[in-house]
């Protein structure tokens, strides 16, 4: 029997980070230890199980240091005690002067070096491997200065080994000299420890920390080093190395400490220096009599050092006690809150700080453009966040309005995004780094700046590891010099032009040693300096290229290990320079292809054309061919294999007929002068482009009802005809089967007078799940709290960057909630991060669609057709066309035609269906089928995909999001039965049950086009969802009709379940209707019953 690998998240926070132990002095020249706490390996098994967990069984440290300069080389392995192969992720984050240089995975007992490629190439290569359960490794930024690596598969009682290699700028103590510090407290005995540290100074370093026998530096001509290895080792202390402060002065008599290196043909040149502390007095602190407090409230900033934040701002105020203040507090979730305002009186600022202390962390994290835009009285302004924009993205600071306050960012959590604050223009306070009276200290001053000139000009190959300095910050400047002998002058200045430091270093470049520590901080600088850059396709380009040139991990490069050279030569992957024999291979064979690959991709993009034209053909050839209907006693085979057809619906009027045979096309007719408004009989219209009342709220999507229930909708959610014409008698409906999940938490949330209070308590214990925080959106979605139902759902957006599952399931439910333009903006970062996945663009295109941006959506959907596609995708094209020419259609009858330029004519059919269903999920490698039974009992399904009635179903998806379509243009009178069958998920990697979403439409791309959006979280293999039911008849107009299933709960009434699920609790007898009951009795406890729509 196949093994089905689990996942396990491979927590490593911050593992072997240099940083100071110890305390620092008030001087300014000291740091402080970060977060201790998140500096700990742990491993989390994120699929639940009952597996044992995985643990380190074996760690090898090797680092080299260079004055305020580090290289650390960690080795890993991981043990699996379990029966079942695992997946591992391995989650970190760096401090904000290190980079992530080098990633090698095990295979077949050797370890293999990681390549760059680029961050897309990489991940698809990866997973494409995956799928064929063979063992690829693959390292990647995953926002802020963290990253992940993917390890597959950590075999059953067997062990995996990981390398990675990383540089550091040493962080400076209170006597003035660097220490190294490795955070080694591991949670379990390790069966072997190997460490090696070598100092490249003339001067003896010392283990502060722990006790380790015979670990002793010893002087090796000019070079210190202390090596050991232990068996059965507990390391409960961490790794303390102090420096001699004499060995990084940084000016010796005006000469820059300095080094010089070869590589691969290329020098490299570096100087530090230690920026020396102002003499004398200090000044003031800045002491406006206004000032602005931007704090983000999210999820993620529970697990941030708020107390030491508190304690600035409380001396902030202590020194700066001479005049009161009025101080404004600008909350940040989802969204950023109207100010609360406070006025400190002096030094006394207790009644804010008890405000801060009492703030309630919960959702996503929006940008703070609004805030750094507004016009604003303060005199400066606070920042407190981790940088990490989860939701939509911060715009660069060259693109808003120039605002001359000072904008502090209060750092207080590891692995903030600090670039991004620094593209803002906001002057940074780390305090993870810092103390409190350093980061007060540093206010007081402006900024420093340094320069560099090589041989009395600027040099464009050179780069600082910071734009802007501190008094008592590290500064290591480092470029590529020519062959020869070079002066480098370098000066620290403040903004009025006074140099405050600077020195000269001269190289000759004949005498540089072999080496790769100074090229790898050279790409390390050098990624600073772009990653400060405006966002733009240039910079992307450049970071990209960055990380492959120096084997970086950036935005846009990954480290991908592949098992054999066939894998290498398949997916045109050069091998490591580690591998100089499979590389030789590579480039023999790789001369022999590269003059084929302009024509092979020409031909790629051709051939998808020519099968998306083909299936377009038999699609509209189905749409076009009659399928008359006998009884059922009198269907038998067809010509074509499948069952047969017999002669005209009953029930269709003559005109009706007539109509479907004219014009079964979109929109023929011209759009309404009006659209009525919210709690009218009929909500909304689906010729024009919805006015923004329809666009918030309930209403700005069709409808919703999900597997937990209806998210509570105060409008119709149908779209209706025009009211020019005339109402229905009779028409289609809709009928769902919703499940309603038996949670404990939401029965505690049903019981509680306090709602929003009782679901923070309950996210101590359920916050690492996203089923709880889906069902709990929900909840209050349905009591018509919409604005908590989104901030809650944003939660997802925090449990894990770059999870695509989280991001399209925050996405679709964001979108059903009536959150376009945020659905928008999670869509969009969908598509920029996985732009190989046609889904992605359909996703982005239904959305652009509903906010009334035909053109974005039909160019979007266009580009499905163009790109090239992985096979497991094919079919989704003709589905995709079929909604472009719902958008041609509907925009021209708006009377502002789509530009079609650059589509084939061909392609140009509109397709109007009596009943269309669409299904799609948000978990890759799952396979689900779609089926729709007529009132014959013909079932359409994957091995029947054609109906004797006309019943079309499309490509069965067995391995992507699908879509997957049912459309029939003339339909039987009479109820569709709409089921899914879910055969289970491949994933190795699921953090949540698999979502399913289906669209059911009647009357599709014609003026009374109605519609209803279901979701369904599916948790078992071979579950068969009942979608709904759709009763069509031929009668023209007509409503969507909504059932759903409640559980009675004990102590229920009629009239209390009326009043709470229906919002009347005269509806009552409605209930009693619906469910058949001769008498207004509730049956037991427990009984599914039915009810009607809200």
């Amino acid at each position: 029997m196949k093994q089905v690998p689990s996942t396990v998240a491979i927590l490593l926070l911050g593992t072997m980070i240099p940083c100071l132990y110890g305390q620092a002095s008030a001087s300014g020249s000291g740091r402080v230890i970060p977060d201790r706490e998140a500096l700990i390996p742990r491993l989390v098994v994120s699929k639940p199980g009952k597996e044992q967990p995985v643990s380190i069984s074996r760690a090898e440290v090797s680092a080299r240091l260079n004055g305020i300069l580090a290289e650390t080389t960690v080795t890993l392995t991981f043990k699996n005690p379990n029966d079942r192969v695992l997946e591992g992720e391995l989650y970190y984050p760096l401090p904000d002067e290190a980079a992530l240089q080098g990633y090698a995975l095990d295979i077949n007992g050797h370890l293999v070096d990681g390549v760059p490629v680029t961050k897309e190439k990489a991940r698809v290569v990866f997973e494409e491997e995956q799928r064929k359960n063979i063992d690829p490794g693959l390292v990647e930024w995953s926002g802020g200065n963290s990253f992940k690596t993917r390890i597959y598969p950590i075999p059953s009682q067997g062990t995996r080994t990981v390398r990675l290699r990383y540089t550091s700028i040493l962080p400076i103590g209170d006597n003035g000299a660097p220490v190294y510090r490795l955070p080694l407290n591991f949670p379990r005995k390790l069966d072997a420890f190997k460490l090696r540290i070598e100092s490249q100074d003339n001067r003896k370093p010392t283990l502060s920390s722990p006790t380790l026998s015979n670990f002793n530096f010893q002087d090796w001509q000019g070079v210190f080093v202390a090596e050991s290895e232990w068996n059965n080792l507990s390391m409960t202390e961490d790794l303390v190395v102090s420096l001699p402060s004499e060995q990084i002065q940084g000016l010796e008599n005006g000469q820059l400490k300095s080094g010089l290196e070869t590589y691969d043909g290329e020098t490299f040149a570096a100087v530090s220096l230690i920026i020396p502390p102002i003499a004398g007095t200090s000044p003031s602190l800045p002491s406006p009599d206004t000032i602005d407090i931007a704090w983000d409230a999210s999820g993620s900033m529970v697990k941030a050092d708020l107390d030491k934040t508190l304690d600035l701002l409380k001396k902030y105020f202590e020194q700066t006690a001479d005049q009161n203040k009025t101080v404004r507090v600008f909350l940040l979730r989802n969204k950023l809150a109207d100010p609360v305002p406070f006025t400190v009186s002096g030094s006394n600022a207790e009644t804010l700080l008890k405000f801060l202390r009492s703030i309630r962390y919960d959702g996503g994290t929006g940008n703070f453009d609004s805030f750094l835009k507004a016009d604003t009285r303060a005199g400066i302004r606070f920042v407190v966040t981790d940088g990490i924009v989860n939701l939509g993205a911060m715009q660069n600071a060259s693109s808003t309005p120039t605002v001359s306050v000072p904008t502090y960012a209060l750092i207080a959590k590891s692995g903030a995004d600090i670039n991004a604050l620094r593209r803002q223009n906001m002057n940074i306070l780390n305090l993870t780094e810092a103390t409190t009276d350093q980061a007060l200290e540093s206010m007081k001053y402006a900024p420093l700046t340094a320069s560099a000139v090589v041989d009395g000009q600027p040099w464009k190959k050179a780069a600082f590891n910071k734009q802007e300095f501190h008094y008592g910050d590290s500064l290591v400047w480092t470029a590529v010099l020519p062959d020869g002998v070079h002066n480098v002058k370098l000066e620290v200045q403040t903004p009025d032009g006074k140099i405050v430091a600077s020195g000269t270093a001269n190289f000759d470049t004949a005498s540089a040693r072999p080496g790769t520590m100074l090229r790898s901080f050279y790409g390390q600088n050098m990624l600073v300096k772009l990653m400060l850059e405006p966002s733009s396709p240039a910079t992307k380009e450049a970071l990209s290229q960055l990380g492959q040139d120096y084997g970086i991990v950036t935005p846009g490069t990954s480290l991908l290990v592949l098992e054999s050279l066939d894998q290498y030569l398949r997916y045109k992957v050069r091998p490591p320079a580690s591998a100089p024999k499979e590389r030789q291979l590579y480039d023999e064979a790789m001369i022999k292809v590269h003059t084929r690959k302009e024509l092979e991709a020409d031909q790629i993009r051709l051939d998808n054309l020519k099968a998306a034209l083909n299936g377009w053909k038999d699609l509209t050839t189905w749409y076009a061919k009659d399928f008359p209907v006998v009884s059922s006693s009198k269907r038998g085979k067809s010509e074509e294999g499948d069952v047969s057809y017999g002669s005209p619906a009953a029930g269709m009027s003559v005109e009706r007929a007539r109509q479907l045979n004219e014009v079964d096309s979109a929109w023929e007719t011209p759009a309404p002068a009006a659209v009525p408004v919210l709690g009218q009989e009929e909500a909304g219209d689906s010729f024009a482009e919805a006015p923004d009342s329809l666009r918030q709220g309930h209403a700005a999507f069709n409808g919703l009802l999900t597997g937990n229930g209806d998210l509570g909708r105060t409008a119709s959610s149908e779209r209706t005809t025009s009211s020019k014409q005339k109402a229905p008698k009779e028409g289609p409906s809709i009928s769902v089967k919703a499940w309603n999940p038996d949670s404990p938490y939401l029965a505690a949330l049903d019981s509680s007078n306090t709602p929003f209070d009782t679901y923070l308590k309950l996210k101590e214990k359920q916050g690492d799940s996203p089923g709880f925080y889906l069902d709990c959106s929900e909840w209050f979605a349905k009591k018509g709290d919409r604005e908590t139902a989104i901030q809650i759902l944003t939660n997802l957006a925090e449990m894990e960057l770059e999870n695509r599952s989280l991001m399209r399931v925050l996405a679709y439910k964001l979108r059903y909630l009536g959150d376009l333009a945020a659905a928008k903006d999670m869509f969009d970062k969908v598509r920029d991060m996985f732009p190989e996945e046609p889904q992605s663009y359909r996703d982005l295109a239904l959305v652009l669609d509903e906010m009334g941006d035909r053109q974005g959506a039909f160019n979007t959907l266009k580009l499905v057709l163009e790109k090239p596609m992985h096979p497991r995708f094919r079919g989704i094209e003709q589905i995709v066309l079929v909604e472009m020419n719902r958008i041609i259609a509907r925009a021209k009858a708006e009377d502002r035609p789509v530009d079609t330029q650059g589509l084939d004519p061909a392609f140009i059919t509109p397709i109007a269906t009596d009943i269309r269903v669409v299904i799609n999920w948000d978990t890759d490698n799952s396979d689900m089928d779609l089926w729709a039974t007529d009132r014959f009992g013909e079932k359409c399904i994957y091995s029947h995909n054609r109906t004797s009635t006309g019943g079309h179903l499309s490509r069965d998806v067995t391995d992507g999001y699908g879509p997957e379509e049912f459309m029939i243009r003339k339909a039987v009178p009479g109820n569709y039965k709409i089921e899914a069958n879910y055969y289970g998920s491949r994933s190795q990697k699921m953090l949540a049950p698999v979502t399913l979403y289906a669209e059911v439409y009647t009357d599709y791309a014609r003026p009374e086009e109605k519609s209803q959006t279901l979701v369904f979280r599916l948790k078992d293999k071979n579950d068969i969802v009942h979608i709904g039911d759709v009763a069509y008849s031929h009668e023209e107009g007509g409503s969507i009709a909504v059932t759903r299933d409640y559980q009675i709960k004990k102590g229920d009434t009629l009239e209390s379940i009326a009043e709470r699920e229906l919002g009347d609790k005269t509806r009552a007898t409605e209930i009693v209707t619906l469910n058949g009951w001769n008498s207004p009795t509730l049956p037991v406890t427990g009984t599914i019953i039915k009810l009607p729509a809200r």
